[in-house]
């Protein structure tokens, strides 16, 4: 061996070499951040550069069995054939010499892991003691005395005092070496090195093909390459056992499991034929089951928010910590096919989303709370914002899913978009061909677009799979949101082409079976307990996540949504058209279809309260679902479902009081149904079916009188625009029994209720109850200005004297009544006066209330305490700071001035509002008392 300053070293070293080495060398730096810097009180050793030391061939042979050795005491799937050692640095670590707990960086494309040979030196070293640690796991080597451990030796080259003791581990263990008590320590530090084979990458390079692309045969060729070091019989026994009891559950288990790797991972090492360890094996494990697809994925994430540097008493401590979180953005970094290699646009290509982390056994999560940092960036004070603290994690996962799961993979039961789309494409497969399927499977990949949430998978599944591949720690689920749907299906079929897997007719029903059932159960499941606003939960912190914005929300990153991505209604619309369909009752029977349809609409019906949630699970205004609702009743012909169709109209009547009617006036409907949903109606909106028999037998100013005091029906509770859409109803029918069907009326009632519902027309003879319930609302004047203007209502007004619909007459004799004594007294005076006007300051009420234009209010000791009270009275108190602009001036002073002053003036805003609605009321009036004649 021989150091360029120094020459050729004699083993062991003596303590004037030593001493050279020393003089040579430079203090060894270490990486922080982003930087690398020099401080002994992390790490105090001297360095020399690698290209300053030469061996000879016999050290090259020997160090070449050494490695080779460590390969296969490490794990390493494939031996030690691929793998070198390059010298990286020669270490002298005197006394006192030591290195912090640290990670090494991977210096070099494809290096993996650490060897540590140690020198010989005379009178040797105390001290020095060199723990590595590994998840739970820590191994201490005596570099002193030279106790042989897991991983470590000594290679005996003659004599005892002559040998060579070396250490190796992977580049992701974290280790520690203690200070050096006496003596002196010297250390060769050798990269271990995955060495690339291009001979052996050109096959599974090029098997594939288009997937890839000719520009990344290269750079994904080797993370294609699989070892395959054997796996026992019982392993692989358990983990088939274990798939074919997955599958057993139907698409409506889990669709995929998730197994974190126990090492580190970049996206430069991450391969089949890269992976460290008990990593190699579990993936094996995997790999070599026939059933089961194999992925390799990286995730990183990111962490900023605002940090600070705490000090130690001696300084040997300082810690930057993170003190709150203002951001997070978590991504793919790499995804690996064993059949493609590293697959690229994996962000959209896989689309695995949330469902990765939702398929992690036992609970875990991809970064749990306790995990540590890989790197970090601490930022001190600067002039514009605090410190700042940055975080960075990896993690690597191995993904497997059933290959006969491939064409459900995309969408994943657990929301009703999801288990739709799943249940048209089991109904395909079924039949063995891309027709409808009672409802077709060609928009399956559109709907996988859509899809956002996951399904909770059987018990069973997971402690079979667990026993077969491993399991992970217990943690709290985080919920997640991707998208790239659409190009997972594509993905998925291109493996499909590369390896075929046939199902089974049997199991294809079995499927289709389980499938119908999970959308039923998942309509209902979405009715009863519909999802909440990730929104306003708690402090909102923005996080960037897969290209999707969350909110972070405590310790958990909900996915930010709005339910469904579906348009509302479409959710019920979907399911009800499928579950109606022929292929349900083919399968399940006639009386199971007509059950799951009778849930739907009983959800449906259920979903009224709150209203906005109501909507969007079943917006009867959605194009089409009255339409599939009426069909429905139409090919069911159950008295059960008609029945739940009822109680639909009754309960959602409120609410979605103008889809109520679009579902009333369908074609489809059959007669008898049709009436009992029109006697629904008019009993959910006008009252008691005492009123309903009195305005079906007589006027409306009949069922008028019948209505209680107290009111009855729901108009009360209306919508200004759903009571202005019942009076078109109300006043149609009216003009259309009064009319004698000759009038316009007539004819746009009779093309409102369909022409073929014959008597059965909805709030036909409630034109009197509709009236009553008008004039006992608060805001009646509000309603009765805008229902004047309605077209049915006018048309009431404006035939002839005698034919006049009363109830509109006397809605239009109320306004009258209203606006007379506003009108009457003539236009307001110019008068700036504001009584009702209030301020915490009573010099201000006064003149508020005064008819003055301006006044001075005086007594400040400043002009500082002036202009600041001023600001307080017009700019805090909205009671009349919005309604009239107050011109605020503080007489000029100094700032001890105590004759300064503040002068408001009032501007004429409000008074000439008062002109403008006088002269609207009048107008109004002049226009009823001529309509009234």
């Amino acid at each position: 061996m021989r150091v360029r300053g120094v020459g050729n070293l004699a083993l062991p070293i003596g303590a004037r070499q030593a001493r050279d080495l020393v003089f040579a060398g430079q203090p060894a730096p270490y990486g922080k951040g982003s930087k690398t810097v020099i401080d002994p009180a992390v790490r105090n050793a001297i360095q020399l550069e690698a290209h300053r030391v030469r061996f000879s061939k016999d050290w090259d042979e020997t160090l070449s069995r050494l490695t080779i050795d460590v390969a296969a005491k490490l794990g390493l799937s494939g031996g030690g054939a691929t793998v070198e050692a390059r010298l990286y640095k020669l270490l002298v670590y005197e006394r006192g010499g030591h290195f912090r707990a640290h990670r090494d960086t991977e210096k070099e494309p494809g290096m993996f892991g650490t060897l540590l040979v140690q020198l010989p030196v005379e009178g040797g070293h105390t001290g020095g003691t060199l723990a590595i640690r590994h998840l739970e796991f820590e191994v201490e080597w005596d570099t002193a005395n030279g106790a042989s451990q897991t991983g470590m030796g000594w290679l005996g080259i003659g004599q005892a005092q002559r040998a060579l003791k070396y250490a190796a581990f992977y580049a992701d263990c974290e280790h520690e070496l203690y200070e050096v008590e006496s003596g002196l320590r010297v250390v060769l530090a050798y990269n271990l090195v995955r060495v690339e084979q291009k001979a052996a990458a050109a096959k599974p390079a090029a098997a594939s093909g288009g997937a890839t692309g000719a520009a990344g045969v290269a750079a994904t060729a080797e993370k294609a390459q699989v070892a395959c070091p054997a796996v026992s019989v019982a392993s692989l026994t358990a983990v088939t056992e274990a798939v074919r009891a997955w599958e057993a559950a139907g698409p409506v288990a889990q669709p995929m499991v998730a197994l974190p790797l126990a090492h580190k991972y970049t996206e430069a090492n991450l391969g089949f034929g890269t992976l460290k360890g008990d990593d190699g094996a579990k993936v094996q494990a995997l790999l070599q089951c026939p059933l089961l697809d194999v992925h390799l994925v990286l995730f990183g994430k990111q962490v900023d928010g605002k940090g600070n540097m705490f000090y130690s008493y001696d300084g040997s401590d300082d810690e930057e910590q993170m003190e709150s979180v203002d951001w997070n953005c978590i991504d793919v970094k790499a995804c690996v096919s064993p059949l493609f290699g590293e697959l690229p646009d994996y962000d959209d290509a896989m689309g695995f989303g949330r469902r990765l982390e939702d398929s992690l056994l036992a609970g875990d999560k991809i970064f749990p709370n306790d995990l540590k940092p890989d790197n970090r960036k601490f930022t001190p004070y600067t002039g514009n914002e605090g410190p700042r603290l940055t975080y960075w994690y990896h993690r690597a996962l191995v993904v497997a899913w059933p290959r006969s799961r491939r064409a459900q993979l995309a969408v994943v039961p657990g929301s009703i978009a999801s288990a739709v789309a799943v249940a048209k494409q089991c109904l395909s497969q079924l039949r063995g061909s891309g027709g409808d399927g009672g409802g077709g499977g060609g928009d399956v990949a559109a709907a996988a677009a859509g899809a956002t949430a996951a399904a909770a998978p059987p018990a069973a599944a997971h402690t079979t799979a667990a026993a077969g591949a491993g399991s992970s720690s217990d943690a709290p689920s985080t919920q997640w949101s991707c998208t790239g749907g659409a190009h997972l299906q594509q993905y998925l079929q291109q493996l499909e082409e590369r390896q075929p897997h046939q199902v089974d007719d049997s199991r294809k029903q079995a499927d289709a079976e389980l499938a119908l059932q999970a959308v039923l159960d998942c309509a209902v499941k979405a009715a009863a307990a519909p999802k909440q606003e990730a929104e306003g939960e708690e402090e909102e912190e923005y996080t960037y996540y897969s290209n999707v914005e969350v909110w972070q929300t405590g310790e958990d990153m909900l996915s930010k949504r709005a339910g469904e991505q579906w348009p509302t209604g479409e959710l019920a619309l979907q399911a009800l058209a499928l579950l109606s369909s022929p292929a349900p009752a083919e399968l399940l029977g006639k009386p199971w279809q007509q059950h799951a349809c009778v849930q739907v609409v009983q959800s449906m019906a259920a979903a009224a309260v709150p209203p906005a949630e109501a909507k969007r699970f079943a917006d009867l205004m959605h194009k089409g679902l009255p339409a599939v609702i009426a069909s429905a009743a139409a090919t069911l012909a159950s008295t059960a479902f008609d029945d739940a169709v009822v109680e639909l109209v009754a309960r959602q009547a409120p609410q979605q009081l103008q889809g109520c009617y679009q579902l009333l006036v369908q074609e489809a409907l059959p007669k008898a149904l049709r009436e009992r949903m029109v006697q629904a109606f008019n009993t959910a909106v006008f009252g008691g079916t005492e009123v309903v028999a009195a305005g079906a037998a007589g006027s409306g100013t009949a069922a008028a009188a019948a209505v209680p005091s107290g009111g009855g029906g729901c108009i009360a509770q209306l919508q200004p625009a759903d009571v202005c859409f019942l009076a078109g109803l109300v006043f149609a029918t009216a003009a259309e029994g009064t009319a004698g069907g000759g009038s316009a009326a007539a004819a746009a009632a009779a093309a409102a209720t369909g022409g073929a519902a014959g008597g059965a027309a909805p709030c036909r003879g409630m034109a009197g109850a509709f009236t009553a319930a008008v004039l006992r609302r608060g805001d009646c004047q509000a309603l009765l200005q805008a229902l004047l203007k309605e077209e049915a209502v006018r048309q009431a007004l404006s035939t002839q004297q005698q034919l006049r619909e009363p109830a509109a007459l006397q809605l239009a004799v109320a306004r009258a009544q209203y606006l007379e004594p506003r009108v009457l007294p003539g236009p307001p005076e110019d008068d700036l006066s504001m009584p009702g006007a209030t301020s915490n300051d009573a010099r201000v009420t006064n003149f508020l209330g005064s008819p003055d234009t301006a006044r001075e209010f005086s007594g400040f000791h400043s002009v500082a305490n002036a202009l600041r009270w001023a600001h307080d009275v017009v700019k805090g108190d909205g009671r009349y700071g919005r309604a009239h602009a107050i011109q605020t001036v503080a007489v000029v002073g100094t700032d001890d001035d105590a004759a300064a002053v503040v002068v408001m003036t009032k501007h004429r805003g409000m008074n000439m509002q008062r002109l403008a609605l006088y002269k609207a009321e009048a107008e109004e009036l002049a226009e009823l008392q001529a309509l009234l004649g």
